[in-house]
């Protein structure tokens, strides 16, 4: 169950920022005692360069702890830059590419990595106020120090994702997502598939 909260200011004329925190709590029905909570904090700034891209980048430290002792089992801070370019294909649709590195040092140090990604996408107008989206991102994730050797990663994710606006203020979305990671380490070789939904809430001042 994740937790957003996030502030906009418009720092300069083109030179857009947001802050945010982020609380997520995962539970398990079988196995309570690993039952831990998730704390996200960070700043993320964007600027247009021309009509050709948006260069972003930011920063954030999160840590995650078990709910019943308190006990920090992983914390790490995420610096990132990357380029982004909306391409309007009508008046309802767009596709959308870009490019993002992260710098990821992390505790336990054999976590800490370094990942060059690729994403390319479309946003489309369903009806007035449903909207959709298609993501793929492409993930190249390299560990230096995972169990004292090297550990190479390439990770795919697909996302659709489902928004309905009832105002300005509110809005509801659902989501449903497939991951397949493989790994020069066969035990990290895996696929997940996720889904949800939630509710937004955002205030204009």
């Amino acid at each position: 169950l994740p937790i957003w909260l996030s502030f906009s200011p418009q720092l300069l004329e083109k030179l857009t920022s947001t802050v945010f925190l982020r609380q997520q709590m995962a539970q398990y029905s079988a196995h309570d005692e690993d039952d831990f909570d998730a704390q996200t904090a960070g700043l993320q700034l964007s600027y247009p360069v021309q009509d050709w891209f948006d260069c972003y980048a930011g920063f954030s430290a999160g840590r995650m702890f078990l709910q019943k002792h308190d006990n920090e089992f992983y914390k790490a801070y995420d610096a990132q830059f990357g380029v982004w370019r909306t391409q309007p294909l009508c008046s309802r649709a767009s596709v959308f590419f870009g490019y993002q590195y992260d710098w990821v040092p992390a505790s336990p140090s054999e976590l800490s990595r370094a990942d060059n990604s690729l994403y390319v996408g479309a946003n489309a107008a369903l009806l007035q106020k449903l909207s959709a989206q298609l993501l793929y991102r492409l993930s190249f994730q390299d560990y230096d120090h995972f169990s004292g050797l090297h550990r190479s990663d390439c990770n795919q994710l697909v996302t659709f994702a489902l928004n309905y606006a009832f105002n300005d203020y509110v809005s509801i979305h659902a989501f449903t997502d497939y991951g397949h990671n493989d790994s020069n380490f066969k035990s990290r070789t895996y696929g997940v598939f996720d889904a949800g939904g939630g509710l937004n809430l955002s205030l204009r001042f």
